[in-house]
């Protein structure tokens, strides 16, 4: 008797705690997901999740001596801002290495690399990313010869700002056998860009990019936990809650579950599975989802379908405006993207597929609409980008169901150069946001 009594006892002891909300928000302006400003002035939270919201003096009974209060004094308080499509280790590179963002010549360019090789002499590869030669006067890709200007002792590879294009010198193209004789991969999608005499220029494009890849000894998991957090740091002082990281490898994936575990994670992280044997990946480990793991999920795959519109990369109908009989690169055949998606379906993950040109974001619509048939809306694939579309594909987002995960950087980024490569009827099809939502598509 003595022991139902203290269980019985425990057991009301437990129910009241679990009333109690572990965090409360008071004295705030509170704007709902829609805009709208909430007439209550306080939020409980209990495991993550809001409780109620409602008046301070109503959310009274939900805290006890272990409910943090928070005063926010006025302030507004919002849903946490999350960015859908990012590279976190790639930002953190960018933070710590070589950054080239914002660069207006080559010159400026040669500048920071000096600067940069002085500083770090026992490098044995330089790297960096970020440059534009869209921002240059000369808006041409550039040569080889002009790093091999600054260092030629050193293999150097700058990615572009995209991530689809790589720029080398002299010794970097050396070590990786690239030559007049190397023939472009295209059954992969990419291509090594040769000069008028067929000698490479030291610019290579998406999956020719591999070519050197293969020669640069990979970071440290130390390291790239570094770049990792890095990143994040950034993001929090941002005010971002939660970034999708638009490319995650199975090393980088422990990376986050051991931050996670650890409690280092600043904000949350939405990883899209990449690389290696993704449809292995797939049948081995099921998908991680917040309820499980409050800070880190892996519930998605990403794929790229072709390249970026600045490399001329981007898979179209018809040829570039400025350069005829070049239609960009098929990064992924139909087959493998059918195969992809049919064992995504099957296992419960989400497909983000990469897709810039008009021709790709067809190809991708098309194999979404055949393997999942009806009620595709409730799987919640994407199509990162969606930059350029055929007007007949353009309500197909809303009819279908298909998130079109479009970023408008994109259209004020590419402003000043996008005519140029799609000319002026086609050009009408492009970063066409309001008219993708407008058909209906989240």
């Amino acid at each position: 008797r003595i022991l139902i009594i203290i269980v019985l006892g425990l057991f009301i002891m437990n129910r009241c705690e679990s009333k109690f909300a572990d965090k409360m928000f008071v004295n705030a302006k509170i704007i709902d997901a829609d805009g709208r400003q909430l007439s209550g002035d306080a939020i409980a939270i209990k495991k993550w999740k809001i409780v109620q919201v409602d008046a301070q003096s109503e959310l009274a009974p939900l805290c006890n001596n272990k409910t943090e209060v928070i005063d926010l004094k006025g302030a507004f308080l919002y849903p946490g801002f999350s960015d859908a499509h990012l590279h976190v280790e790639s930002v953190g590179k960018n933070l710590l290495n070589l950054n080239l963002v914002g660069t207006t010549s080559i010159g400026k360019i040669q500048q920071r690399l000096k600067d940069y090789s002085a500083k770090n002499p026992d490098l044995h590869w330089i790297q960096g990313s970020g440059w534009d030669q869209n921002d240059w006067r000369t808006t041409a890709f550039p040569n080889h010869a002009d790093l091999d200007a600054c260092i030629n002792e050193r293999p150097v590879a700058l990615e572009r700002i995209d991530g689809h294009a790589l720029w080398v010198n002299v010794k970097a193209l050396t070590l990786a056998g690239i030559t007049k004789e190397t023939p472009d991969p295209e059954a992969s999608g990419g291509k090594i860009l040769k000069d008028h005499l067929g000698y490479p220029t030291g610019v290579l494009i998406d999956n020719a990019m591999n070519l050197i890849w293969k020669q640069i000894p990979p970071d440290s998991l130390e390291q790239r936990t570094k770049y990792i957090l890095a990143a994040l740091e950034h993001f929090a002082s941002l005010g971002l809650t939660e970034v999708h990281d638009a490319a995650t490898d199975e090393p980088t994936i422990s990376i986050f579950k051991e931050l996670e575990q650890a409690g280092r994670l600043p904000i949350r992280v939405y990883a899209m599975a990449y690389g290696g044997d993704i449809i292995n990946f797939m049948k081995k480990h099921e998908p991680i989802i917040p309820d499980i793991n409050p800070y880190f999920t892996v519930r998605t795959i990403k794929l790229f379908s072709d390249g970026a519109l600045g490399s001329r990369g981007a898979y179209l109908f018809e040829p570039y405006s400025d350069e005829p009989g070049n239609y960009g690169l098929l990064t992924i055949s139909e087959k493998d993207l059918k195969e992809i998606a049919e064992t995504a379906k099957a296992t419960g993950y989400q497909v983000a597929t990469h897709a810039i040109g008009d021709s790709a974001n067809r190809l991708v619509l098309n194999v979404y609409e055949k393997i999942l048939g009806e009620n595709i809306a409730q799987y919640r694939w994407r199509i990162e980008h969606a930059q350029v579309l055929a007007p007949s594909d353009i309500p197909r987002f809303g009819k279908l169901g298909i998130i079109a995960s479009m970023q408008p950087t994109h259209a004020t980024s590419d402003m000043p150069w996008a005519p140029a490569r799609l000319g002026a009827k086609r050009v009408k099809g492009a970063y066409a946001t309001k008219s993708v939502w407008s058909g209906g598509a989240i």
